[in-house]
């Protein structure tokens, strides 16, 4: 029996054979298992903002006395002495805090102008030492120096892009479109968004300015980007928008109200009209300021889509539109129309310049919300309104 039983046993090599290859198919159903958990995941990143990866540069301040006890008091040169480093020693110059130190005069705003030109000059062989200084994330305010009005341009940072622009080529476009996608500061954003326009297709363009604008926009929303104006992220968000960004502009709604609604009426083809009419109906929003934050984009909106003006008569007949809120949405109405204070893109609202159908269009809109007001003071706006539209129809 013994016999029998070790004639039927399998062999000690057999079973660690057999033991051998359980494991390797264990270890090959782990990895792929791995392997499509990571595929998974890189498809859904591609979906997401990765807001980590992107930095706002940090903006230097000059010191505060204006040379120290071994510098002259002339003004420092910024015209380079070694001919073989000239874009290195250009930009390393244009970034010496000291020249900036004591504000900027005529003069120094004209050296600082001639060594962006030399920078230009210097064509693509510029381009590494730009790419040095932006690569370090520092930057120099003009404005808080009085080199703004000057030179025309906000920061060193964006004086640099701007070389950049102006050299052109493919080296320059793809250090511009690298600092696009990585860049925390919202001004870069929204300059870059506009000066590529012309230099990459579209939907790349579109692709790299929404993703940049959604996740600085949701750093500065974790206040991770300090106290700048966010205002650039929403107009760059309007211009390139389409319906990915309307839960984005939704939920900024909570904190910067009147940029997000702008956003959301400005959309093209009123992509952002219902999400707007929410905001509209949304006690939450309404109770903010005079309550007119979304109500105002709307009458604006109302224009060009009739659903908004729907909107605004069905508001009207809830007593939807406060007492306070009255007066600016009138003048909405009538032709008053707000917009962003920046305005990199233009004009960011259709002008008020209607046609004789568009007036009767207007004044028929208004007598809606007359007929469905009950609020005096929303009749007294509304017959101002009325007023001003007719003396157009005039004109």
């Amino acid at each position: 029996m013994n016999a029998e039983y070790r004639k039927q046993s399998p062999s000690p090599r057999g079973i660690r054979r057999g033991v051998l290859l359980l494991c390797a198919l264990a270890l090959l159903g782990i990895c792929f298992a791995a392997s499509m958990r990571w595929r998974g995941a890189e498809r859904i990143s591609t979906n997401l903002p990765t807001p980590a990866r992107r930095v706002a540069p940090v903006r230097e301040a000059a010191p505060k006395s204006p040379f120290t006890s071994s510098q002259s008091s002339t003004v420092p040169s910024l015209v380079p002495t070694d001919r073989r480093s000239v874009p290195q020693e250009l930009v390393t110059r244009l970034a010496d805090p000291n020249f900036f130190s004591g504000g900027v005069s005529a003069e120094k705003a004209e050296q600082l102008k001639l060594s962006l030109r030399q920078l230009v000059e210097q064509g693509v062989a510029a381009v590494p030492a730009i790419r040095e200084y932006l690569d370090r994330l520092q930057d120099i305010d003009f404005a808080s120096v009085g080199a703004a009005e000057l030179t025309g341009d906000p920061t060193l940072r964006i004086s640099l892009l701007d070389v950049l622009r102006q050299i052109g080529g493919p080296e320059a476009v793809e250090l511009s479109l690298q600092t696009l996608r990585t860049t925390g500061d919202f001004q870069e954003i929204a300059y870059l968004t506009k000066e590529l326009a012309e230099q990459i297709p579209p939907e790349e363009l579109q692709a790299a300015a929404l993703t940049a604008a959604t996740e600085a926009l949701a750093l500065a929303a974790k206040g991770q980007l300090g106290g700048r104006n966010v205002s650039p992220l929403f107009e760059v968000l309007q211009q390139y928008g389409d319906e990915s960004v309307i839960g984005v502009l939704e939920k900024a709604a909570d904190k910067w109200t009147y940029y997000a609604t702008l956003a959301l009426a400005g959309l093209p083809d009123g992509g952002g009209i219902p999400a707007l009419i929410r905001l509209a109906q949304d006690p939450a929003i309404t109770r903010v300021g005079y309550g007119d934050l979304a109500l105002r984009p709307l009458a604006q909106a109302a224009q060009h889509y009739p659903e908004a003006g729907a909107a605004l008569v069905q508001q009207a007949r809830l007593n939807g539109i406060t007492d306070r809120a009255w007066p600016p949405v009138a003048a909405s109405l009538a032709g008053d129309y707000i917009q962003y204070g920046n305005q990199i893109f233009g004009r960011t609202v259709p002008p008020a310049d209607w046609s004789q159908d568009q007036i009767h269009q207007r004044v028929a809109l208004i007598d809606q919300m007359l007929a469905a007001t009950s609020s005096d003071a929303g009749r007294q706006a509304l017959a101002n309104a009325r007023a001003i539209v007719l003396n157009k129809a005039g004109k």
